[in-house]
């Protein structure tokens, strides 16, 4: 689960795994990310045709595969054959975009979990995802990220012990306010949303806070001054080696 601001461990989620070293959202990068000393990997949870869960973030293959076409109008045949990794780096062509069940076994005994969608997931599909999260008894180890603040509470509330965080993209937004209130465990401000007054009014209503944050020295470190929980990053490895840099220069 997530702790409140005044804890020294410095908390990392690996975003899509990692951007840096490895092809987005698959194994490799999942691994990879765990290496560097991510506590969460993240990934978008994304349906096909017959039903399949798959970890992709883009609403198509295009970008990050040598295919073609809409996820959700694609067969799990067609997804389970497509080469995702080799336009990254030809050490990764045999890459292949995983399905939600490959990573639940690997997070058995690696890393947690932090599962958003790349297209908002109907509440039967998140009770799917969180029901096979449940049978993997992983729920403490997952974190469910969700822009439907409705979709979080009833997640909530079916599965008491896994972690659900809100994101959103408006500055101070009434979600924002709902969550305050409760039911949700952690915020996760878009990138360019989170600020200082942010932060300071989630940790008033003892709300932890999740924030992306490029891979850069001055980002990270600004974002750390405001009090921001977990540092969702490109190369997981690097918040905790910036933040430990500058607590030894203040010695």
């Amino acid at each position: 689960m997530i702790h409140r601001e005044g804890n020294q461990d410095i908390k990392a989620i690996g975003h899509r795994g990692t951007l840096t070293h490895a092809h987005e959202n698959t194994m490799y990068a999942f691994e990879s990310a765990y290496e560097m000393g991510a506590n969460w990997v993240e990934t978008d949870v994304t349906v096909t045709a017959d039903g399949a869960f798959v970890l992709i973030h883009d609403q198509t293959v295009d970008r990050t595969t040598d295919g073609a076409g809409t996820v959700s109008e694609s067969s799990m045949s067609y997804i389970a054959g497509l080469d995702a990794g080799s336009w990254f780096d030809q050490k990764y062509k045999d890459a292949r975009i995983p399905v939600l069940v490959e990573l639940l076994d690997w997070a058995e005994t690696h890393s947690g979990m932090c599962l958003p969608s790349a297209q908002e997931l109907s509440l039967e599909d998140a009770n799917t995802v969180c029901q096979l999260v449940a049978d993997h008894y992983l729920l403490d180890k997952t974190l469910i990220m969700s822009l439907d603040f409705a979709l979080v509470r009833e997640l909530k509330k079916m599965f008491p012990r896994i972690c659900t965080g809100l994101l959103y993209q408006q500055q101070l937004s009434e979600n924002f306010r709902r969550a305050l209130r409760g039911d949700v465990d952690y915020l996760h401000p878009a990138q360019f949303t989170v600020n200082k007054r942010i932060v300071r009014q989630a940790h008033e209503a003892g709300v932890p806070v999740a924030a992306v944050v490029l891979p850069q020295k001055d980002w990270i470190l600004e974002r750390w001054r405001w009090g921001v929980d977990i540092f969702n990053c490109d190369d997981p490895g690097m918040p905790r080696h910036v933040i430990e840099a500058e607590l030894r220069t203040l010695k």
